[in-house]
């Protein structure tokens, strides 16, 4: 199976990050081959591991996919609040006047799409903000895979998705610490699993302004390469 750059770095590589506390977690308790590679001969029966490393890394990716795009909407209201909504409005202050008026005269022209000007949009926030979601995308749609613009896209996907399993992850190493703690001692993975809960916790405090920093990147960059194209 053939994965563009999106998909593999986006969604791929976080969905591994994040399964790995589940992966330890099989393999220190419940694989017993992978108990008897740290206590006696370091060798392993690779080839019965394979089928549930697989199984763990798709049920994981399936995770992230759902619950990322989940985390967006949370975060910025369903585009509604994201930069590149944020950006356009009259009482933004990111950009100037003349700059938004550019980026507005060029959406009629290659759309025929109205945004509401800045009395419209005073009296009516909600509307302004969906025509000028509904407009993303369709610029999206002609910028696609641009200079910058999909590596841009590639770092926020990757920090979103990463958020997402991230949160699903922190209980699983909560309880995975406590558990080779407590009941079945083991230093070595219980230093995997708390090192992996404190990223996690970590990653889940500052995932906000994390997103709306790589939100706003991506939006510089795509108004950029939009009024160059």
């Amino acid at each position: 199976m053939k994965f563009d750059r999106y998909e593999l770095f986006a969604r791929i590589f976080p969905s591994i990050i994040c399964g790995l506390p589940v992966f330890f977690f099989y393999h220190f308790y419940i694989n017993s081959d992978f108990s008897n590679l740290l206590h006696s001969t370091l060798k392993v029966n690779l080839i019965s591991d394979i089928p549930m490393s697989v199984v763990l890394l798709f049920c994981s990716y399936q995770i992230v996919r759902f619950f990322g795009k989940n985390i967006e909407s949370l975060y910025f209201d369903n585009e509604r609040k994201f930069p590149t909504t944020e950006f356009l409005l009259y009482k933004n202050n990111e950009y100037s006047t003349e700059y938004k008026n550019k980026i507005r005269e060029k959406i009629h022209r290659n759309f025929n799409n109205i945004l509401l000007n800045q009395i419209q949009e005073k009296r009516n926030d909600k509307k302004a903000r969906k025509l000028i979601v509904e407009s993303v995308r369709q610029i999206r749609g002609r910028v696609k895979e641009g200079r910058l613009v999909l590596n841009r896209n590639i770092e926020f996907g990757f920090f979103r998705n990463l958020t997402a399993g991230g949160l699903i992850a922190l209980p699983i190493t909560a309880f995975a610490s406590y558990f080779f703690k407590y009941p079945f001692p083991n230093q070595f993975a219980f230093n995997i699993e708390a090192l992996s809960f404190c990223l996690f916790f970590i990653l889940a405090v500052f995932s906000y302004p994390i997103l709306k920093f790589l939100g706003k990147n991506y939006a510089n960059t795509l108004y950029q390469e939009y009024l160059e194209g």
